[in-house]
């Protein structure tokens, strides 16, 4: 069964999870988790789509369980510019990634957009207001290692 969320971000925003890594064994990944912003992307590149419209304010509460901090997860984002793949990493952000995944899990993400882009810097998303100001409707926090580096390609919750 296939699961659609819609978006992230590559450089700097959206899941503080996402920081890599997590050792060098494979293990199984979170099922199916896939981001669609747009109804599927071409191996061609970026596509012209319109902008979905903007979704109510959520009203979730934070998940209880915790990933197995033992297994590699991954995430498929899909969008009008083509896939990527970002490792989880529930060690470091065990409240983070379990929020994330239970969000993309319940298509939380679906049919939303970047809706902030810095060529070169950042590109956020993940919020189905489009503003940056909405959210599911509660907080985590996990705050990183003091020796959490933001290097491109790195994602974190913003």
């Amino acid at each position: 069964m296939k699961k659609t969320l819609a978006l992230l971000l590559l450089g700097l925003a959206l899941v503080a999870s996402g920081c890599g890594g997590g050792g060098e064994e494979s293990a199984p990944t979170v099922p199916d988790i896939q981001v669609d912003t747009t109804g599927g992307a071409s191996d061609t590149g970026c596509r012209e789509v319109e902008t979905p419209p903007a979704k109510p304010e959520g009203s979730l509460k934070a998940p209880q369980e915790i990933l197995n901090v033992e297994q590699t997860y991954e995430v498929t984002v899909k969008t009008s510019c083509g896939d990527f793949t970002i490792t989880l990493d529930p060690k470091a952000s065990p409240k983070t990634t379990a929020s994330f995944v239970a969000l993309a899990e319940g298509d939380f993400y679906d049919n939303t957009f970047f809706h902030r882009i810095v060529p070169g810097f950042v590109i956020q998303g993940g919020d189905p207001q489009g503003t940056g100001l909405g959210g599911p409707g509660y907080s985590t926090v996990d705050t990183p290692a003091k020796t959490t580096t933001y290097e491109l390609g790195v994602v974190a919750m913003a």
